[in-house]
């Protein structure tokens, strides 16, 4: 009898100290921010530095943004995740990936926030990116031969990225999928963006457009119509169901380092 109550009780710790297989930070110090001050983040994968990577004053919601890689409107949490700044400033294993420092933060923030998590489904408006009548206006990008020089269309840009300059917004790159169009275009329309076009290749995008800003009189293209003139593409409304990140529990001040 014994013997058999001791077996039951290592299998029920073994079963609630389930080992964490996710990566880690090998070092990671955790503190208090100073919220209203600038933000900066340096360092980590596909850097200069890439076995250093430090955070400062960065708001908790984005934190879990970044670390289980959603969206704003994917997040359910506490309002007060938004007002809570924190610096991380973390040492990276030898040959990490930025999908691997996405694991490592999640873990830390965990771990020091106590977080319980879950995911769910729930309807909502979205927009689907889909091809407009007339066609796609995007040229594809053809991948060189090794031993020739990087060749790019015409129309190519030089620069990657988006800018927004008193309300003038721009998104220009060389090679990008509709699926990361759609996931950029979800940030500006405000609501979530899936792909719909069918287009399954890299593409050269230049989009130029007018947002709405007290700063900005101008009366250019709305993104909507930016989107179907430049790029023969369209945002269609709909409702479909969006995966949310739900925050059961997160505690306000975080276990020490």
């Amino acid at each position: 009898m014994r013997a058999l109550i001791f077996c039951i009780a290592f299998a029920v710790v073994g079963f609630s100290q389930e080992r964490d297989t996710r990566p880690q930070f090998e070092v990671a110090s955790l503190k208090p921010g100073s919220p209203g001050l600038p933000f900066r983040m340096t360092g980590g994968p596909a850097t200069p530095d890439p076995g250093r990577w430090t955070c400062v004053n960065w708001s908790l919601d984005n934190y879990l943004l970044m670390a289980y890689n959603i969206r704003a409107y994917q997040l359910v949490a506490p309002p007060w995740v938004r007002n809570a700044a924190f610096t991380v400033s973390a040492t990276i294993p030898p040959g990490a990936t930025r999908a691997d420092l996405r694991l490592m933060l999640q873990r830390l923030l965990e771990e020091r926030f106590q977080i319980v998590v879950h995911r769910e489904q729930k309807e909502m408006s979205i927009y689907e990116l889909a091809v407009a009548p007339g066609g796609s206006k995007l040229v594809e990008y053809v991948e060189p031969p090794a031993s020739a020089e990087p060749a790019k269309p015409a129309s190519a840009p030089t620069a990657s990225g988006l800018t927004v300059n008193n309300g003038h917004a721009r998104i220009q790159f060389r090679q990008q999928t509709m699926d990361n169009l759609a996931y950029m275009l979800s940030g500006r329309v405000e609501r979530p963006v899936i792909d719909a076009t069918g287009l399954k290749g890299k593409y050269a995008v230049t989009l130029l457009w007018d947002e709405e800003t007290p700063s900005n009189t101008d009366s250019g293209p709305t993104i909507f119509k930016a989107i179907q003139d430049q790029l023969g593409l369209k945002l269609v409304p709909k409702k479909g169901p969006i995966e949310m990140l739900v925050i059961d529990r997160i505690e306000r001040t975080p276990i020490e380092n």
